[in-house]
């Protein structure tokens, strides 16, 4: 095992929005090549698949008549794509709704789905999307066909003519060692080169027929010095991915089809959940040359005086050195998952036990081998999540000796341990008493009763040629080969959300009732947060909710968080200058396993609703783990929404009730208000008001808040002024639509700008309908 190589995250696609050609969607008909012509710069949904109830396997595949033709091929299951057509379509929103998606820099693109995929293939409709990123038209053909049996595997090969690039150079000569030898055991090599060829091709066969892969998987074959080969223990090969894939749709990387979000995978392990190889998935990669493992052996071994290695094919005892075919497997191996993330030593990426950071300015996503490791305590009851404990408790699990553990399903299914009770029935992993590089927790424990292992740290003189527990375990890592539950969505539900680790800012995030809409969901955001100077500010903005992820497309100047300056009565624009940008993404679905909501804050709540928001405003981006303000519990009568006026843009209210009543039982409904309104110079504020026990026709004091800027300490804190105006709200009925509501207020911005703004009695109106009871 070796240091990544590197890592990606997807890329935004900087372009400006593409034109939309619909029609009547047509379904593809299995075995038949429908040509079709994409417009240039054009996205179009006019084609569905409707996939048979005895389907195992459904292949997509989108080939442009000119190759060099950057066309794209999208697909979702289930509702069709939710597309805004207003300025164009926002091809970034357009993809973060894609389940699956080929995407390379060319004009050749497939899908594999099976009902073994994280997002399984299922009976029904599937909605297709094409793109042509070119501004000429281009001429197509989409396929789809379909397997009755999963009996089918793709194959695995060594590589052995790739010399590699200038900054990471592949040294093919060893393949090609002119060294006389005999045939042996299988190997009808006559030198050692065609010899060491014809073992890796028998690892990389054992390999295929083992793990029955998706898709192929292509390993580049090198050699090098890695150091001596005398004595009793040395270094015989190492192997990596050559890069690894997270999902995380802030930082323009939705891949929703990995079965775990916020979580790193091997280039190999992510592809085939995907669907896809790794050009398609990120088109930064050049198709035709990727590699998704690359494996290194030692060159120093077979030389005078040297260890030597054993290439013969049939197993078995040599009495020559370490068998060849068993190394290659066991290196692959690591290169297809059997790896963990965290730091073995004290360096620039931290102390041991430390999470690696792969991306500078990223989070410390986690990674598929760690989130299935635990740290058993002392004395062998009980145990911890290996990632959500602490530094030092991970530095002291790795030299536990057996008490680091693998606990996947399919891991103590192969070994035989399923039937055991935790911890008994996980996976000992090598953790010495002193960390050994390279070697301690990416390894299965020598352990009598688990037999003869490949993942064990050290060659044995028969090493084995099955997968044995490591099978199971790269199943446990992305490789599943069976149906299983097929990964769903969270709801997204209307509240007022914050960060506590970021107290002071906070977002009303609504659903807007589609009697007003027309539309099943539509939200609107208000981004309630402070300046550079901590003085208030707030943004806006509105869009669909598709698979728990607020997605937003963006405007015709590419923001969807929008900063409103107000000219006057009822004159509100966007701010459209130059000087302006703004983005954002929720996303709902498994927040918890997102590091902004591990923090270990002592006001974070992981059982209840949560988000991690992703905001990029100007030169900066914030990526926060949002919670209620309060959890929401039954009210007499529900406000909660955002409140606006007829007619009167550029300004605007957002309630949220909550229960008020006191410790001795007194029933009552409590209201928190966030008014929005402008300073003189039109710039947007924002002053809070709260009561416990809300009245209609009752004045409320409303203040102005002094904070912190979003990326400031937060332990600068918040400062509450005193009052800076005032506010009546008579409000007799909630939900949308609801008639004989009013509002009167008068307040005064404290800042240097200055500015009053007032209304009197003036009619107001919910967009949202109640969701807390009452009414």
């Amino acid at each position: 095992m070796k240091r990544l190589a590197r890592s990606f995250i997807l890329a935004s696609i900087a372009t400006p929005a593409l034109g939309f050609a619909q029609s009547t969607p047509l379904a593809l008909l299995p075995g038949q090549p429908q040509e079709l012509q994409i417009p240039g710069r054009q996205i179009t949904t006019s084609w569905v698949v409707d996939v048979p109830a005895d389907a195992r396997r459904m292949r997509l595949e989108l080939a442009a008549a000119n190759p060099a033709q950057d066309v794209d091929l999208l697909l979702r299951r289930g509702t069709p794509f939710d597309l805004r057509t207003e300025g164009g379509i926002d091809v970034n929103q357009f993809f973060d709704q894609a389940h699956y998606r080929s995407a390379s820099a060319g004009g050749e693109e497939f899908l594999l789905v099976s009902d073994a995929n994280p997002i399984a293939l299922s009976p029904g409709r599937w909605h297709i999307g094409l793109v042509n990123f070119d501004s000429a038209p281009a001429d197509a053909s989409l396929t789809v066909s379909f397997q009755q049996e999963e009996s089918a595997h793709a194959q695995v090969e060594f590589v052995f003519d790739h010399a590699g690039t200038t900054q990471n150079p592949c040294d093919t000569s060893g393949w090609n060692d002119s060294t006389p030898l005999e045939p042996a055991r299988g190997n009808p090599g006559t030198t050692l080169g065609e010899q060491r060829r014809e073992a890796a091709r028998a690892a990389a066969r054992l390999l295929s027929e083992q793990l029955k892969p998706r898709l192929p998987v292509r390993i580049q074959a090198c050699w090098s010095d890695l150091g001596d080969a005398t004595g009793n223990r040395f270094t015989l090969a190492q192997a990596a991915p050559q890069s690894v894939f997270v999902s995380d749709v802030g930082f323009g990387s939705n891949l929703p089809a990995l079965e775990r979000d916020y979580t790193w995978f091997a280039m190999a392990a992510a592809a085939q959940q995907l669907g896809t190889s790794s050009c398609r998935i990120d088109r930064r990669i050049a198709c035709g040359g990727e590699f998704d493992v690359r494996a290194t052996f030692n060159s120093k071994l077979d030389q005078p005086g040297a260890a030597r290695f054993d290439y013969g094919i049939n197993s078995g005892a040599s009495g020559v050195g370490s068998s060849f075919v068993s190394v290659a497997l066991h290196e692959v191996l690591h290169g297809l998952g059997i790896f963990g993330l965290v730091n073995l030593e004290e360096d620039a990426d931290g102390p041991i036990g430390a999470k690696l950071r792969l991306v500078d300015g990223g989070p410390a996503w986690d990674d598929a081998y760690g989130a299935r490791a635990v740290a058993v305590n002392a004395g062998g009851e009980g145990f911890r999540e290996f990632l959500r404990i602490s530094d030092a408790e991970r530095a002291a699990a790795l030299t536990s000796f057996g008490r680091l553990r693998f606990a996947g399903e399919r891991a103590a299914t192969t070994a035989g341990t399923l039937n055991f009770a935790p911890p008994d029935n996980f996976i000992r992993l090598h953790s010495p008493t002193t960390i050994e590089a390279g070697s301690t927790y990416s390894h299965i424990q020598s352990f009598a009763s688990y037999g003869p292992q490949l993942m064990y740290p050290t060659v044995g003189s028969t090493p084995p040629r099955e997968l044995g527990i490591a099978g199971g375990m790269l199943r446990d890592l992305g490789w599943r080969d069976t149906p299983g539950t097929s990964k769903t969505f969270s709801s997204a539900p209307s509240y007022q959300f914050y960060d506590p680790a970021r107290s002071g800012h906070g977002i009303d995030f609504r659903l807007i009732s589609p009697s007003i809409t027309g539309r099943d969901a539509e939200y609107f955001l208000g981004f309630y947060t402070f300046d550079a100077d901590g003085n208030p500010e707030w943004y806006v903005s509105s869009g669909p909710v598709v698979d728990g992820v607020f997605v937003p497309a963006r405007n015709t100047f590419g923001d969807s968080l929008l900063r409103q300056n107000y000219l006057g009565p009822n004159n509100s624009v966007s701010d459209a200058s130059a000087a302006y940008s703004g983005t954002i993404r929720i996303n709902f679905n498994n927040a918890r396993l997102h590091p902004a909501c591990q923090d270990g804050h002592p006001d974070r709540r992981l059982d209840g609703p949560l988000a991690v928001m992703t905001a990029r405003i100007n030169g900066e981006r914030i990526q926060w783990c949002m919670q209620p303000v309060v959890m929401p519990g039954r009210v007499q009568r529900d406000f909660s929404s955002i409140w606006y006026s007829l007619g009167d843009s550029g300004w605007g209210l957002a309630l949220q009730s909550f229960d008020g009543s006191t410790d001795r039982g007194t029933a009552a409904d409590g209201l928190f208000s966030i008014l929005f309104y402008a300073d003189a110079t039109g710039k947007p504020r924002w002053a809070i008001g709260q009561a416990t026990d809300f009245r209609p026709g009752q004045a409320q004091p409303l203040r102005q808040v002094a904070g912190y800027c979003r990326t400031c300490p937060s332990t600068d804190g918040i400062q509450l002024s005193e009052p800076i105006g005032s506010m009546t709200l008579d409000l007799v009925q909630g939900g949308a639509g609801a008639q004989g509501n009013r509002i009167s207020f008068d307040v005064t911005y404290p800042g240097t700008e200055g500015g009053r703004f007032q209304r009197d009695r003036v009619n107001l109106f919910p967009n949202s309908d109640p969701t807390l009871g009452g009414n």
